[in-house]
């Protein structure tokens, strides 16, 4: 594509910072895009002047395209219960020819991804061993068959709807082997046989439509949700970054916009509410 941008029979040495500029100059494609041309075409340049090439790399004056930050597609409390209940509400429609949770199961994705800020593939990959119901926690772990994003391993509280859902799983289970903790319908006696990501992302998208949510909305909108309400919540950032497994804090800062009124209250908390600045300080002296 930069070739094509450039006049008849240029070669290396010919290209200059103006001929780069040019084609990031362009409204027909997305920021994005631009910013991944800027990224390939400086990559070349460098490799070309690491191998004697070319003298300068022509790149490295020219600015890469700022990325737009994207907002953090949530559920709020509301559109999470209307979630819940669509789930529920069409899995007792289809009674009648449905196997005992072939529906529900859903529900219990649901409220723990919601519960614990759990990407899919942790959740897909969460075994009983990781789990300890006694103490509300859960461990999201790395295994021969799968790695943490981050690579490192965390532990999580787990409480309220999360948790009550674990405990009927638990109750359910017919054997103490350590078995995936969500598994297929049909397969619920396997150790061996656990949930497909892909799955169950479009039976989410499926309920998340019926549900009249967000088009934006999809299952780690789930994993954005725990993080937001924590935030809203007051929660520290270094906290949830922690909670969440976030290997860099400046990824949880993203969220720290949605609570102004946490952040608000704190500085209230810490400096004296809305007092007079005079008053606050009692720099009038004694009456």
């Amino acid at each position: 594509l930069f070739a094509e941008s450039l006049p008849a029979g240029y070669m290396l040495a010919h290209i200059e910072q103006r001929h780069v500029a040019g084609l990031l100059d362009r409204d027909d494609v997305s920021n994005a895009t631009l910013h991944t041309y800027h990224t390939r075409i400086r990559a070349f340049f460098r490799w070309c002047v690491d191998e004697g090439m070319i003298r300068q790399d022509p790149t490295r004056k020219v600015e890469k395209p700022r990325l737009q930050r994207k907002e953090k597609e949530y559920l709020t409390r509301d559109q999470y219960e209307r979630l819940i209940r669509c789930i529920e509400a069409d899995a007792v429609m289809q009674s009648d020819t449905l196997k005992n949770g072939e529906v529900t199961w859903l529900v219990d994705v649901v409220r723990v991804a919601v519960g614990t800020g759990m990407r899919l593939g942790e959740l897909c990959n969460l075994r009983w061993n990781a789990i300890n119901l006694a103490e509300g926690l859960l461990t999201v772990k790395n295994s021969h068959t799968f790695k943490t994003k981050s690579g490192h391993e965390r532990m999580i509280p787990v409480d309220g709807e999360a948790r009550a859902a674990l405990e009927q799983l638990n109750n359910r289970r017919t054997s103490e082997a350590d078995d995936y903790v969500f598994k297929p319908l049909s397969t619920r006696r396997s150790t061996k046989e656990k949930l497909n990501g892909e799955y169950v992302s479009k039976r989410f998208l499926h309920y998340a439509r019926m549900a009249k949510l967000p088009d934006g909305i999809h299952f780690h909108s789930l994993r954005h949700t725990y993080i937001t309400w924590m935030i809203e919540q007051g929660i520290p950032v270094p906290l949830v970054q922690k909670l969440a497994g976030h290997a860099d804090i400046t990824t949880t800062m993203q969220y720290a916009h949605h609570a102004p009124d946490s952040l608000r209250d704190a500085v209230r908390r810490v400096f004296g509410g809305n007092e007079p600045l005079e008053r606050a300080m009692n720099l009038d002296g004694p009456k």
